[in-house]
């Protein structure tokens, strides 16, 4: 597997990924604005944070007690976390849905290997008709719950947190098992320690930075192209693998570089991604290729639910993307040629 250095050492004949080589002619000043355009608002974040709390405050007594769970043993309410883009700092304002977690301990830690996973979602199904009644559609759906109505779209996780490390599931990093499935055929209880990521995404990234700023800006760019690119496909790549190969990125920098343009950034960020996990620009490693969660999960592979074909597509997509930024990042090229060179990929700057 190649390092970042080996990555950079490609690229540097050519000058094609170094920034100073290159300088983007995009003002970041342009980017902030974008950005502001294709967030969601801090109203719309705070309102959402407000439900998640509310969800479980209303909810969670009764589903743990033995109208609900708790008639099969001792349920221990830990909390709820806010999960997805939400929670790394890179939500989008066409993506007003909530993802939240149901975060308890079953008999001070036990395993619930013994259950059906798909009876304790109908379980819980029943419970919040009990407390919210007509307001919501409820759905069981692989790794989650579904609520939603008219205007509000919420996925809520359960989460049962393990006092028992394993040889890959530590509880030091909130080892845990997910109720997954929404039928015999896919259900199971599923090891984790996905509530360890955003801390480990902040290890890396960094909290409250022009750094972070710039990554969260980054991301949120990111994630239109994925939008734009890959509307019309059922199964798209997931965003969180976006995060991922910029984790990787910043993870593997031996000399960080200190970035001051979104567009400089993300245009290393997708060379890199090419090159790591696609081997090359032809993307010859893209029909086998892997993006690995940062934390342990029972299935780490972020490309999984995408077949070979599907991989192939996604590596020459975002070929052609860090393409497009290399070539919009060049003191060759005028602000308003770069913009309209990125249009296609993120739509209007």
């Amino acid at each position: 597997m190649l390092n970042l250095k080996s990555i950079l050492s490609l690229a540097l004949s050519s000058c094609s990924l170094l920034p100073l080589c290159i300088q983007a002619k995009i003002p970041e000043s342009r980017m902030i604005n974008y950005e502001h355009k294709i967030s969601l608002t801090n109203e719309q974040k705070i309102n959402l944070e407000k439900l998640a709390n509310s969800i479980h405050a209303e909810s969670f007594k009764k589903l743990y007690s033995s109208d609900g769970w708790g008639k099969y043993g001792k349920f221990s309410d830990l909390g709820m976390e806010v999960q997805g883009s939400l929670a790394y700092g890179m939500a989008l304002a066409d993506s007003s849905d909530l993802d939240i977690a149901f975060i308890y301990k079953y008999n001070n830690g036990d395993s619930m290997i013994k259950f059906d996973p798909v009876q304790f979602k109908n379980i819980a199904i029943n419970s919040f008709k009990s407390t919210f009644g007509n307001k919501y559609v409820y759905t069981i759906k692989a790794p989650v719950v579904n609520l939603k109505n008219k205007t509000e779209d919420i996925d809520i996780a359960f989460f049962n947190i393990l006092s028992q490390s394993t040889m890959l599931c530590s509880t030091a990093n909130r080892c845990s098992e997910l109720n997954y499935g929404k039928d015999s055929a896919t259900a199971s209880w599923y090891k984790s320690e996905r509530l360890s990521l955003y801390s480990k995404l902040d290890e890396v990234f960094s909290v409250n930075t022009d750094k972070r700023k710039l990554i969260n800006r980054a991301g949120k760019i990111f994630k239109v192209w994925r939008s734009k690119t890959f509307s019309t496909q059922t199964v798209k790549v997931p965003s969180i693998a976006l995060v991922t190969i910029m984790y990787d990125f910043e993870k593997d920098k031996n000399n960080p570089d200190n970035y001051s343009s979104s567009i400089e950034m993300l245009r290393d960020m997708t060379y890199y991604g090419v090159v790591k996990y696609f081997k090359d620009k032809s993307c010859s490693g893209a029909s086998s290729a892997e993006i690995n969660l940062p934390v342990y999960q029972q299935d780490r592979n972020l490309l999984n639910r995408l077949n070979s074909a599907q991989r192939i597509d996604f590596c020459k997509n975002l070929v052609k993307f860090n393409e497009a930024l290399e070539y919009s990042a060049s003191e060759k090229v005028s602000e308003a040629e770069s913009v309209k060179t990125l249009e296609p990929f993120i739509g209007s700057l």
